[in-house]
């Protein structure tokens, strides 16, 4: 069981509610050839292609590359390319493969020529009746069994594990959530007697997977989602929704009356044969209904697939497409409050934020993800508007009206956001204390300043900020002497709660600068940068300097600065590092570290930099005061370690040193007191897990190596 950390109270989100309106209407179907008596079962889509599997084993591909231009309902019913299938029950994609599933066991098929898809190979493992994918694993929901199959290779899936219910189960559905699988099943015996579990299986070593407890249900589940903390059900009749709070112990919130046995699943909206759901709080609320002209009542589950712009339902005849209703306006619905919220469908909408002060104060909600690119300020296009913008750039300190608001992302994401200024650069220049920024992706983004706070997300944030990324570039090209004061991959400064976040932009700038945040005076926790990081004085993998609380957290990404280079923490002034990692090559001159390159500085009473159950594994290179894990050290460093062996490093200012096979050791970490998965001894909170021998240790939220 994982306890919540208690440094996040405040980032504990009750998602609002907004008004129930037409947000989706069939614009076309797909059918099967004309004259073919073959029944669709499932359905998936690759770059305009659209993949129709029929019962009877055929793979018919359909061009649909015209669809966003058609204006009225149109059917498609000439296919491209029809392939026989040795599958028939159900498809499911995953980059450029197709895996196609029933009651002839498993098929790869290759769609990097989306036009032609053709058989790579054949697995005969199971009856399989759903299939689904989670990190680098398939799992297969079939007769009597579930079976997970690695796709380290996604060409040529792999058996890892092969899990018996007994016999006459059919098992219908899985999904996992963290460490643990969950599987509907049922049992008859034909006459009087019907048995529909849920089991709760222990998933943290995929290639032995154990039953945990079995719940009994009131019907058959087809499918399983899991959305955020809670997993959703999918029965003949019905949706259902539990809390995973306490992961092996599900409670079952509540249920909906719905047709269809399948819910695609399109930002946080859940689509069934007819009514769009969405999981508020406790409950599911009905955000919109619509004429499905079909329906599914021949027994088995069917397959859904979404893409930018539509919905696909494989329904009992046909492919049934649906398309998100835009609606007009200055934004595209809602009132502006936590029950209402506005509306953000296009990319004028998304601008027009920043031009309304008033609105500052207001709740938001993007509906779709929204390319930015009209709004990159070239050859006459207008510049993209920032929120709560820096009304003097030219002054040190950020002068102007802060965002006070709520602004859901949805899980959607905004591309080529492009700013190009002085001071206090970012979506929004100033996230208030009370702010809330949740579920957004801002990818490609381009943004360059000449002065200080430059950021992609923020570049002040004092609020909350949850689920958020970013990618693409954050540039700095001010002073000569620092290039810019706080650059930050997501955010700048930092002084709220920015939980479960990443970035994987590339990041140039002159002091605090860091691959997710610049200077952070605030929480940090389950967050994690990929990106290289360049400045001069206090560079990090994760964040430049740090004054308060980082906890399991990570970096993978280059780092180079001129003094206090940390893998993780440039500088690690009068802050807390519990349960990090960083994995990055560090290149630096003065004060130099694997994790930080120096801990501690001028003390206040009460506060001491402190390092503790942390390591580092990348090449560490300096002049003056290097060290494999810390280069230099003011304060505390406890129960750490670095890789002397890929670090190049044989002294640290702080740490122990140790061999790379005592690094994949978990014994080593034991000893120190770090809570593993499995173990009581250190405290039941799960916050490292390790494959022994073959991995550095890693922490409980992260994906999973093939």
């Amino acid at each position: 069981m994982r306890t919540p950390l208690l440094t996040l109270t405040t980032c504990l989100l009750v998602l609002p509610a907004y008004a129930v309106g037409p947000l989706y209407e069939p614009v076309a179907e797909v059918v099967v050839a004309p004259g073919d008596a073959n029944v669709p079962r499932g359905v998936e889509e690759k770059d305009g292609y659209v993949y129709l599997l029929a019962r009877e084993g055929v793979l018919y591909t359909y061009d649909l590359s015209d669809l966003p231009q058609q204006t009225g309902f149109v059917t498609y019913d000439v296919p491209v390319h029809k392939l026989a299938a040795r599958a028939g029950d159900g498809v499911l994609r995953h980059g450029n493969y197709l895996y196609a599933f029933g009651n002839a066991g498993l098929e790869t098929i290759d769609v990097q020529n989306p036009a032609a898809p053709a058989p790579l190979g054949f697995n005969y493992d199971l009856r399989i009746f759903n299939l689904v994918r989670h990190e680098h694993y398939l799992i297969a929901a079939g007769r009597e069994r579930l079976v997970v199959y690695s796709i380290n290779d996604p060409a040529h899936p792999i058996v890892v594990s092969d899990l018996n219910f007994g016999p006459g189960e059919l098992v219908w559905s899985a999904a996992v959530y963290g460490s643990t699988l969950y599987a509907c099943h049922w049992w008859s015996d034909w006459q009087d007697t019907y048995v529909n579990t849920l089991s709760v299986i222990d998933f943290s070593d995929p290639a032995h997977p154990s039953v945990l407890q079995a719940l009994s249900r009131d019907d058959q589940a087809y499918h399983l989602r899991v959305i955020g903390h809670q997993l959703l059900e999918c029965t003949s009749n019905q949706v259902g929704l539990w809390d995973l709070t306490t992961p092996v112990q599900p409670v079952l919130l509540t249920a909906q009356v719905a047709s269809g046995r399948v819910a695609a699943q399109k930002g946080d909206h859940l689509i069934t044969n007819g009514t769009v759901f969405r999981p508020q709080g406790n409950e599911l609320q009905t955000v919109a209904t619509f004429n499905a002209g079909d329906s599914q009542r021949d027994g088995y589950p069917y397959g859904s697939a979404v893409n930018d712009s539509f919905v696909f339902l494989a329904q009992s005849k046909r492919i049934l497409i649906l398309k998100a209703v835009v609606p007009a306006g200055k934004y595209g619905g809602g009132s502006g409050t936590a029950e209402d919220p506005y509306q953000i469908w296009t990319a004028q909408q998304m601008n027009a934020i920043g031009t309304e002060p008033n609105d500052w104060s207001k709740h938001f909600r993007l509906m779709a993800d929204i390319d930015l690119s009209g709004f990159d300020g070239r050859d006459g296009r207008p510049a993209f508007s920032i929120i709560a913008p820096d009304t003097d750039p030219a002054a040190y300190y950020y002068q102007g009206i802060a965002f006070t608001g709520v602004f859901d992302g949805g899980q959607h994401k905004l591309s080529h956001l492009t700013i190009r200024g002085t001071s206090h650069l970012g979506l929004f220049a100033e996230l208030a204390a009370g702010a809330q920024v949740r579920d957004l992706g801002i990818e490609d983004v381009n943004v360059t300043g000449s002065g200080d706070c430059i950021g992609s997300l923020a570049a002040t944030g004092r609020g909350a900020i949850t689920g958020c990324y970013s990618t693409g570039v954050v540039n700095a090209t001010g002073r000569a002497q620092d290039r810019g004061y706080a650059v930050g991959g997501l955010v700048a400064s930092n002084f709220g709660d920015l939980v479960s976040c990443h970035s994987t932009a590339n990041i140039n700038g002159g002091v605090y600068v860091g691959g997710l945040v610049g200077d952070n005076w605030g929480i940090v926790a389950r967050c994690y940068s990929t990106g290289p990081v360049r400045g001069g004085g206090s560079v990090g993998g994760l964040m430049g300097e740090n004054l308060s609380i980082v906890e399991q957290s990570h970096a993978s990404g280059p780092v180079t600065g001129d003094s206090y280079v940390g893998g993780l923490v440039g500088e690690n002034y009068q802050g807390q590092v519990t349960d990090c990692y960083g994995a990055g090559s560090v290149n630096g001159v003065w004060y130099v570290g694997g994790l930080v390159g120096q801990n501690g500085g001028l003390t206040e009473a009460g506060r001491q930099a402190i390092v503790t159950h942390c390591y580092s594994t990348g090449t560490v290179q300096g002049q003056n005061r290097v060290g494999g894990l810390v280069g230099s050290n003011l304060a505390v460093v406890a129960e750490s370690f670095w890789d002397s062996q890929t670090s190049g490093q044989t002294a640290s200012a702080g740490g122990t040193r140790k061999t790379t096979a005592q690094m994949r050791t978990r014994q080593t970490f034991l000893a120190a007191g770090w809570d593993f998965a499995g173990e009581i001894a250190n405290g039941t909170v799960d916050i490292w897990r390790i494959d022994e021998g073959k991995d550095y240790p890693r922490l409980w939220w992260e994906p999973r190596n093939p």
